[in-house]
């Protein structure tokens, strides 16, 4: 399926071409790839039939993507039992394989970004263009993720604050263990706001 090749591709990238986010995040100087940025400074949608570099615009589009499917195969929007698709997976098996795949794109996502504004050789405006345009990107996406856990899926739209809240409604999502890791975005898109 395209969730296999797009998980496949991300977890291919994240092992081979991206430095670890924990040297990046931690050591706060400049960790180099050898590959350089793998990711092309864009943000807009990527269009059928084209090809191109991967792009940031891409990568959200992915993580978006991934929602959607997220919202359709998480048992706890529906009152019926786990269903069993043609293939024979289960709604659960699906949800964490969906999980899996937004994990790793935000890996990718915070780990280039992160390289591009510790790089002295990219210049302040692309730095600020980078950092405005993907937090927006993530905070939509992880609010999607939020209201999704919080209210079973009711589609809503987001609210258009400045920073993510950091009241009890984002807190409720991180209570869930199996998100653990979008605190780390939810944290990562605030820095870049801030920042």
């Amino acid at each position: 399926t395209l969730l296999q090749r797009v998980d496949k591709a991300v977890v291919s990238t994240q092992s081979t071409g991206t430095p670890s986010i924990l040297s990046l995040l931690k050591e706060k100087i400049s960790v180099q790839c050898s590959a350089g940025p793998l990711l092309a400074l864009n943000f807009s949608s990527p269009v059928p039939g084209t090809e191109g570099p991967p792009s940031y615009g891409i990568m959200t589009s992915c993580m978006r993507g991934c929602l959607t499917l997220l919202q359709r195969v998480d048992p706890c929007r529906s009152t019926t039992p786990t269903k069993t698709d043609s293939d024979g997976k289960t709604e659960e098996t699906q949800k964490s394989h969906v999980i899996f795949c937004m994990e790793n794109i935000l890996y990718v996502l915070i780990s280039q970004a992160q390289q591009i504004i510790m790089d002295s050789n990219v210049s302040p405006t692309e730095i600020h263009y980078l950092k405005r345009e993907l937090a927006m990107e993530l905070k939509t996406i992880l609010e999607g993720v939020n209201r999704h856990y919080r209210r079973g899926g009711n589609a809503q739209s987001p609210r258009m604050d400045r920073t993510l809240s950091s009241s009890s409604a984002m807190g409720n999502m991180l209570e869930h263990s199996h998100l653990a890791f979008f605190k780390l975005g939810y944290n990562f898109v605030n820095s870049l706001l801030q920042g």
